[in-house]
C-alpha cells in the first residue's frame, strides 16, 4: 500500500496540489476512484503503550494546540502530551478524505467517500452534512479567508465512468443557504478541469486548471467568480502555499516535475492580487531531492517542507525546516530524522514545532509525530493520518 502513494514524481506533485479524484494521464479515461480501504488499524504486535483505549463516550470539542486527525473512519483529537479522544461516531466503514481546517480553527471540513461534504464544529464536536453529489465525486476543499464559506470541486460522471462536467461550488456556512455554483465546465465544450486552491477576499480565488487526458502540466489562474475573468498567476509554476498575510507564495517549477530535483521557489503577491512577481529559488543549489508540500510558518519567513529522495524502494520523504541565515540564504535542517521513516504530511504546531504524518518501518499504517525545529528526536502521539492543528496552519 505504501508504494502506491508515489507512482511517479508528477503524480506526487499533482496529488498534493489538488485531489481531483480522476486520472489525468494520457490515453486513459477519467473514472471515479474506488473508495480506499482503511489502513490505519494498529498492528497488534506494535508497542501501543502511548495509545489510549477507545473511549466509551464521545468527547466534545478540541482545544488550542490539539491535533485533529482521522483514523478508522472517525475523527480524533490528541494533545502534545497524548490523551487521544474520539470526536465523531460516524457509521462503520466510513471513508474520510480531504480534511481541512478553517482559518478561525472553529470548523473542520471533510468528505465522506468523496461524495458527501461534512463539517465538524470543533467547539461542539457534532458533524453535519452540508453538500453531496450523487453522480460523481467531490474533493479539493478550500476555506474562505474569513471562514464563512467553503469551496469544493465536483466531478460529474456518466454511466460509463467518464467525466462529463466539472464544477466549483461555494457553501455559505454563516447563512446556511444552499451551495452556489461559482464555475461550471462541460467536458464536451472545454476539456479543462478546475480545482480551487486559495481564496483572496470574497470574490477572488486561485484555481488549478488541468486538461484531461493530455500531457499538459496545467496552470494556476486567478479567478474572479462574479465576472468569470481569469489571469495567469505565474507562468510555468505550480503553487504550494500562500502566507497568512497573502503577500508571499511558495512555488515549484512545472518543468522540473518529472525530475529527481524539484526546487522550491518564493514569489511576491502584489496588492491588489495579480500575477506573481519577484520569483526566486530559495532551496540551496547544493541540496538535492524533491521539495514538496511546502508551508509557510505563521511568521511568513520560516518554511517547512517534505524533501523526497529516491531509493531502491521508491521515494522517501523527510520533513525539513528551511530558515534564512544572517545573509538571507536559506539553510535546510532535517527534522527528527529516523532511518527508513517516510514522512507524508506536515503542518505547523504553533511557532516552535511541526506535526508530521510518518510511516515507520514495520508499522501497518502511519502515525503522527510532534517534531521540534532543531532536528532533535520527536514524540510519537497517535496512529492516524491527515493531521490538523487547532490554532496552527
Amino acid at each position: 500500500m505504501k508504494m502506491l502513494k508515489r507512482v511517479t514524481m508528477l503524480w506526487v506533485l499533482l496529488a498534493v496540489c489538488f485531489l481531483s479524484g480522476c486520472n489525468l494521464f494520457v490515453g486513459e479515461p477519467i473514472t471515479p476512484p474506488p473508495p480506499p480501504a482503511s489502513v490505519l488499524q494498529p498492528d497488534p504486535a506494535l508497542d501501543t503503550d502511548n495509545i489510549s483505549e477507545e473511549p466509551s463516550e464521545l468527547n466534545s470539542g478540541a482545544g488550542q494546540g490539539e491535533i485533529v486527525f482521522a483514523r478508522d473512519g472517525q475523527l480524533w483529537t490528541v494533545g502534545a502530551a497524548g490523551n487521544e479522544r474520539q470526536l465523531t461516531a460516524l457509521p462503520a466503514g466510513t471513508v474520510l478524505r480531504s480534511l481541512v481546517l478553517s482559518p478561525s480553527s472553529r470548523y473542520v471540513a471533510f468528505t465522506v467517500a468523496s461524495q458527501q461534504v461534512m463539517m465538524l464544529d470543533v467547539s461542539e464536536g457534532q458533524p453535519t452534512a452540508i453538500a453531496e453529489t450523487l453522480s460523481g465525486s467531490c474533493d479539493s476543499l478550500v476555506w474562505a479567508t474569513d471562514s464563512d464559506s467553503l469551496l469544493y470541486a465536483e466531478a460529474e460522471f456518466d454511466a460509463e465512468g467518464l467525466m462529463v462536467a466539472n464544477r466549483i461550488w461555494r457553501v455559505d456556512i454563516a447563512s446556511g443557504t444552499p451551495p452556489q455554483v461559482l464555475r461550471e465546465t462541460s467536458m464536451t465544450v472545454d476539456p479543462a478541469i478546475y480545482f480551487p486552491g486559495f481564496t483572496f477576499g470574497s470574490d477572488l480565488l486561485a484555481v488549478r486548471r488541468m486538461v484531461a487526458n493530455s500531457d499538459d502540466p496545467g496552470s494556476w489562474l486567478l479567478l474572479t467568480p462574479s465576472s468569470g475573468e481569469t489571469m495567469i498567476l505565474a507562468d510555468g509554476y505550480g503553487l504550494w502555499d500562500v502566507s497568512t498575510d497573502q503577500t508571499k507564495v511558495l512555488l515549484f517549477r512545472q518543468s522540473e516535475a518529472m525530475s529527481s530535483d524539484v526546487s522550491l521557489y518564493q514569489g511576491t503577491m502584489p496588492r491588489p492580487p495579480g500575477a506573481i512577481i519577484d520569483i526566486v529559488r530559495i532551496s540551496p543549489e547544493t541540496t538535492q531531492g524533491v521539495f514538496w508540500s511546502a508551508r509557510f510558518a505563521p511568521d511568513a519567513v520560516r518554511i517547512v517542507a517534505l524533501q523526497v529522495t529516491q531509493t531502491d524502494q521508491g521515494g522517501i520523504g523527510q520533513a525539513v525546516l528551511l530558515q534564512p541565515d544572517a545573509s538571507g540564504v536559506y539553510q535546510v535542517t532535517a527534522l527528527a530524522p529516523q532511518p527508513g521513516a517516510d514522512d507524508m504530511m506536515i503542518v505547523w504546531h504553533g511557532e516552535d514545532g511541526v506535526v508530521v504524518q510518518r510511516w515507520m518501518p514495520g508499522e501497518a499504517g502511519p502515525s503522527l509525530w510532534l517534531l521540534p525545529l532543531d532536528g532533535s528526536p520527536g514524540q510519537m502521539l497517535a496512529f492516524g493520518e491527515m493531521p490538523l492543528v487547532i490554532g496552527g496552519r
